[in-house]
């Protein structure tokens, strides 16, 4: 049924007058829609064949864009709300939706509060599906796998921890059909039903009765992506393209009756910046593979997935994939600019807002100065509505006079009308981009609750929903109340202003404290863009921000979503001019955050600008300075990275520790095994420093070691909920294997994989993927595999995943016993040696080559071991290799 916003029953005393909710009406956007439909359903010829064709155009995307507060997300709401419950009551001039199929809605919202990851999205597509009461099987199927192997909650338990699924009709039948769809198919698959737990143990013989065609009487015969989807890691790249499976048997469905699905997504602006499209890539491909259902896109941009020159971000581009989104194209389903209401909508939506006996409230003359001043804007409406409920109880006559003021003079004249209480919390809530009761009081230095429960209730406060901050302010009504907030007996001062900005700051450093706790970074990250915007602003002292930004550094996890709103600019050709403390380090902690997405040089440019500015404390320049050396690292400056992590070691600095890891790294680059030996017998053999000692053994040929201590210190990165650090020692370990045999190392680069899954860390993942480039040492592809290692290391700036690239080219001719091709690689490897910098890779490969090695005065390294027993190690691990695929040969051509 129609959203009703009940706070409008209570915005007003007055005896006899109904303050209703309205939606303000768009019926040229309301055609569109009817048309996009009805275009969309007569184009479902043959639904499955469809979902099958990856290579036809799509024009299931209907777009609304138009600046903030225009009534996107109210157009959105209403859509959804109508084809919901096509028999209750509608807009004004909106037709009922004549023979209309069974329609079934789904709604993403991807604003920052509503905190969707694609994950619950998926789940929030597959919950709106429900309501035709039996499973999805091929997706179920799936799916059942992926939550299996994912998460040690049970599904049931997950959706009803999150209220958003339970507002759903039939969302809880979903486990129960996850389950159905496991049972049906294992039987039907000849395996007996093992149940939803043994669905990953079934899942080779599953997948090999789904190939079986002999065996293959069940409704999924015809799903020929399946059994690739069920063999795939169950990653979120194999996740975003399980659409496909829930398309597929939505289209089988499509064939006996007419049904749709109508998929609304909101605040499209939010999934990311247009440099970062990590998001917006796996909702693309959502929307591609789901070409049986239609997409409402709401937000403030239009879509440019029409853009051919973003091949190299999204999946397809291009009018010719995306011919509905191309400017000038006529025909439904297509963009709209949603622009301002014509008056004779806003004199609409005035007429019916307030009622007094059946008949508009407010006079006709005063709704025409209202329209006039409006120039169409929803927002402007609703505050004018506001001020009228104000005038309303004095004794004389109110007048169109009384609302002459343009957008600026009528927030001036709400803000005069609230009492003292609430425009002390008004004013406070504008330092915030979104703020529950509690913040609000604080930062006002009040105490009445009751106050800020009032304002909360007006329309100048807008809801994001049920997240930990569910009320903010439009932006515009932010700038405009600092423009209000003159002459007034009580109007703040500067100091004011600043004590207001502080009492915010300390209240958002206890919340980050308590996110830590909880290890809740979508917190942190959201009180660390709030507080260095009001330190830069108001020049407050850095206090808590710099243990936040240890804190968000210390798990090696680097979202796209930490974008400190501090005005920076950041060319490569200008100089950065950063004018506080809290700049600096925002524009630091940013940039060591995007250092996974951009060359290493560039980010060593903005960290030495960094450094160089003023007013930083030791410990902020101490994390800057680390991080910077270990750009120097990655680029191949061994010395000036040493250089600078011994500068960072002594008592009281608190990057000593990770300055000795370090000089680890270092130690290891250039050789000095010993030396790094005799260091890690100095110390408790905890943490990381398990993969210290793993990144030691490898060198050294001790694989089944390394493999030990990397298991170790995964365990111990499990137990303390450190996802970077898993992630990084799983790409450790997957290397570690991948050199010791094929299948352990296949083993472990989908552990590695999963591990990345939540994670963003280039260097792990250019790791795991020189790993693959082991494990098909002596097979026809893994020359081709090392030479896009090296362009993608070369473009990321990191040249150790580039030297391990070419030493595994290097291990494949070893394996095939090819000298010359040995050579070759052993040149290349020699490229990129400076000074002592990867020698020892070369040296290693001279212990392939024996007496065929070059002598090209290359410094030896300093081996745990004789160098001898070392060599003995490695030749051996080229000799096991090849026995092994000797005995495959054997038994193919048995």
């Amino acid at each position: 049924m129609p959203r009703r916003d009940l706070r409008a029953l209570f915005r007003t005393n007055v005896e006899g007058l109904d303050a209703v909710y309205v939606f303000a009406n768009r019926e040229d956007e309301r055609i569109a829609f009817d048309s996009a439909f009805a275009a969309h359903q007569a184009g479902l010829d043959d639904p499955v064949a469809q979902v099958g064709d990856m290579t036809s155009p799509r024009s299931n995307v209907l777009t609304f864009y138009g600046v903030g507060g225009i009534g996107k997300t109210s157009l959105s709401r209403q859509l959804q709300a109508r084809v919901e419950s096509p028999d209750e009551s509608l807009p004004e001039g909106w037709p009922a939706i004549s023979e209309a199929p069974k329609v079934l809605t789904a709604r993403l919202d991807l604003s920052r509060e509503a905190g969707h990851d694609f994950e619950s999205m998926i789940l929030l597509l597959r919950a709106a599906l429900a309501p035709l009461g039996r499973p999805m099987t091929a997706f179920d199927l799936a799916f059942a796998r992926y939550w299996e192997r994912n998460h040690s909650e049970p599904l049931a338990d997950y959706m009803s921890r999150h209220g958003f699924f339970s507002r759903l009709p039939g969302a809880s039948a979903v486990p129960q059909h996850l389950s159905e769809a496991v049972t049906e198919v294992i039987g039907l698959a000849g395996m007996g039903v093992p149940g939803l737990p043994l669905l990953v143990q079934t899942g080779p013989g599953l997948v090999a009765a789904l190939r079986d065609r002999s065996r293959r009487r069940h409704a999924l015969k015809d799903c020929r992506r399946l059994p690739d989807l069920l063999e795939a890691d169950a990653s979120l790249d194999s996740l975003s393209f399980y659409p496909h499976l829930l398309a597929w048997d939505l289209a089988s469905w499509q064939r006996r009756e007419p049904i749709g699905l109508v998929v609304f997504i909101d605040t499209f602006e939010q999934v990311g910046s247009r440099s970062d499209r990590d998001l917006e890539r796996l909702i693309q491909r959502m929307v591609w593979l789901m070409p049986n259902a239609m997409f409402v896109v709401t937000g403030r941009n239009r879509l440019d997935w029409d853009d051919p020159g973003l091949a190299d971000r999204l999946d397809w581009t291009g009018s010719v994939s995306w011919p509905g989104l191309a400017a000038g194209t006529s025909s439904e389903p297509r963009q709209h600019l949603v622009g301002f209401l014509s008056p004779r909508d806003c004199d609409r939506y005035l007429r019916t807002r307030l009622i007094r006996d059946g008949q508009p409230a407010i006079p006709a003359d005063i709704r025409q100065r209202i329209v006039a001043n409006s120039r169409g804007l929803p927002l402007y409406l609703d505050l004018s509505v506001m001020r009228f409920l104000h005038l309303l109880p004095r004794p004389e006559a109110m007048t169109p006079d009384d609302f002459s003021e343009p957008f600026p003079g009528i927030v001036a004249r709400v803000f005069r009308d609230l009492d003292q209480a609430e425009r002390s919390i008004l004013r406070a809530v504008t330092l915030l981009d979104a703020f529950d009761v509690d913040l609000a009081l604080v930062t006002a230095g009040v105490t009445s609750r009751a106050a800020a429960q009032q304002l909360v209730q007006r329309p100048l406060v807008l809801h994001a929903g049920d997240g930990r901050w569910p009320y903010y302010l439009h932006d515009l009504v932010r700038e405009q109340v600092r423009v209000a907030d003159v002459g007034l007996d009580d109007s703040w001062t500067p100091q004011d202003w600043s004590d207001a900005a502080a009492r915010a700051l300390i209240a958002l450093g206890r919340i980050a404290v308590g996110s830590r706790l909880l290890r809740d970074r979508r917190t942190l990250i959201s009180v660390l863009n709030q507080g260095f915007r009001l330190a830069h602003e108001y020049r407050l002292q850095l206090d808590w921000l710099v243990d936040a930004a240890y804190w968000y550094v210390e798990d090696s996890v680097w979202e796209p979503t930490l974008r400190p709103r501090v005005s920076a600019d950041t060319e490569p050709d200008r100089e950065l001019q950063l004018t506080t403390p809290a700049q600096t380090l925002a524009v630091a902690l940013e940039t060591i955050a995007k250092r996974q997405r951009v060359h290493r040089g560039e980010t060593l440019r903005l960290l030495e600008r960094c450094a160089a500015a003023d007013g930083l404390g030791d410990q902020a320049r101490d994390l800057i300075a680390y991080f910077h050396a270990e750009c120097q690292r990655d680029l191949g400056h061994p010395a000036e990275s040493e250089r600078e992590m011994l500068g960072l070691i002594g008592p009281n600095r608190r990057m000593a520790d990770a300055a000795l890891r370090g000089l680890s790294h270092l130690q290891r680059r250039t050789g000095r095994f010993a030396a790094l030996a005799s260091q890690l017998q100095g110390r408790p053999l905890v943490g990381v420093w398990h993969r210290a000692t793993g990144e030691l053994h490898w060198t050294q040929g001790r694989l089944d070691d390394a493999c030990r201590e990397y298991d170790a210190g995964i365990a111990w990165a499990s137990e303390e909920r450190l996802p970077g650090e898993i992630a990084l020692t799983s790409a450790c370990r997957a290397w570690a294997a991948s050199l010791m045999s094929a299948e352990a190392g296949r083993s472990a680069i989908d552990a590695a994989r999963e591990a990345l899954r939540s994670v963003t860390i280039a260097w792990a993942e250019l790791l795991v993927a020189c790993a693959e480039a082991a494990c098909r040492a002596g097979e026809v592809d893994a020359e081709q595999l090392c030479d896009q290692l090296v362009s993608d290391a070369r473009q990321r700036g990191l040249t150790s995943p580039e030297a391990y690239a070419q030493f595994a080219r290097a291990f494949h001719f070893a394996v095939l016993a090819d000298v010359d091709g040995l050579l070759r690689a052993r040149a290349l490897i020699r490229s990129l040696v400076h000074g002592h910098q990867f020698a020892y890779l070369c040296e290693i490969v001279d212990f392939w080559l024996g007496t065929s090695a070059p002598d090209d005065g290359l410094p030896a390294a300093q081996w745990v071991d004789e160098r001898d027993v070392t060599a003995g190690r490695w030749l051996e691990t080229v000799q096991s290799r090849r026995r092994d695929r000797q005995a495959l040969r054997s038994v193919d051509g048995i």
